[in-house]
């Protein structure tokens, strides 16, 4: 009986080992099992034989925007640039830093003229980049420079219209009577919050003419139309700054049928363009007053006209091309 069982036992020792080795091996299988590719997974390029030139791809003015849609750029980085620029015998050094944030991009540009800061969405570019928002930033910092929250004086032609809107007669029957009234409407919101913010506007003629040279006739023309078209629209002025600066007159008091004509249509404060530090003269019922170019033309040819005011090698770029031309 005692044989028996000690068989029996070692029988199922040996079985139990049979089916550890067994499950063993199954799992062991199942970890170790290979499972091959789809047949279009595993194609794989031809290797390059010897001697054979490598396939390159030619970009060229066909494909090139193909390709650059598939590439992929990052969502959001930053990117810095050195930039030369090689003008004649000069060069300038700049530096460019992006952060881009999906379609928003922020730039700060770096140049000896100083740091400018660029803002744009993608389809709008936002910051200072014309007089008003540029001495709007600079008055902030600066308050002390502006006299009684003066602003500037902007004078307006009015032959391309004004602020960028074509309200002159002549774009009437292009733009037809809708878009007319708007153009008209969103100048005069323009004029409205430029005086709002203390600059004033003054007529430049309506047709830029030298009203020194052309006839009384031809002057009243112009002037009257600038007061039908332009004045009409954006408010009228008392300033008049003269094209070119081509006075009506010399020194002597105003007399004659420019100035009645001028007058009668309101204009007051007249300016030519001079080169003394001020001149003025306060008559009887209007001011005449002289105005500074302060442009390249000057600062090339006439720099010490200007030294009161600034030295003009400390905002001259050398990149400029030169010499200047001249008038």
């Amino acid at each position: 009986m005692r044989l028996l069982m000690l068989f029996a036992l070692a029988t199922l020792a040996v079985i139990g080992v049979i089916a550890v080795l067994f499950i063993g091996n199954f799992r062991q299988s199942q970890r170790d099992s290979i499972v091959l590719p789809d047949a279009a997974q595993s194609a794989q390029p031809a290797a390059q034989q010897p001697g054979e030139e490598p396939s390159l791809l030619e970009v060229s003015r066909s494909n090139v925007q193909s390709i650059v849609r598939y590439l992929h750029r990052p969502q959001y980085y930053h990117q810095s640039y050195t930039i030369t620029r090689q003008m004649g015998g000069a060069a300038s050094e700049s530096t460019a830093e992006l952060w881009v944030s999906d379609t928003r991009v922020c730039a700060v540009l770096t140049s000896a003229a100083g740091e400018k800061h660029l803002l744009t969405d993608g389809q709008t570019l936002y910051g200072s980049y014309d007089l008003v928002p540029l001495l709007d930033d600079f008055l902030e910092q600066h308050p002390d420079f502006s006299y009684r929250g003066a602003r500037a004086t902007i004078a307006v032609t009015g032959y391309q219209g004004a602020f960028g809107y074509r309200i002159s007669s002549d774009y009437q029957a292009k733009l037809g009577a809708e878009a007319f009234a708007q153009a008209c409407k969103d100048a005069r919101e323009v004029a409205d919050a430029l005086r709002a913010e203390g600059y004033t506007i003054a007529s430049h003629s309506y047709g830029h003419l030298t009203y020194g040279d052309i006839s009384p006739e031809r002057l009243a023309g112009d002037a009257q139309k600038w007061n039908d078209q332009i004045a009409a629209v954006i408010g009228e002025t008392d300033v008049l700054l003269y094209p070119f600066g081509s006075d009506i007159a010399g020194i002597e008091a105003y007399k004659g049928a420019k100035f009645d004509t001028l007058y009668g249509l309101g204009f007051r404060y007249f300016c030519n363009v001079d080169s003394a530090e001020h001149w003025v003269q306060i008559h009887d019922g209007y001011v005449r007053q002289g105005r500074r170019n302060i442009d390249g033309y000057r600062m090339y040819y006439q720099p010490n006209l200007l030294d009161d005011l600034f030295d003009t090698k400390t905002v001259w770029d050398d990149a400029r091309p030169t010499p200047v031309p001249k008038i």
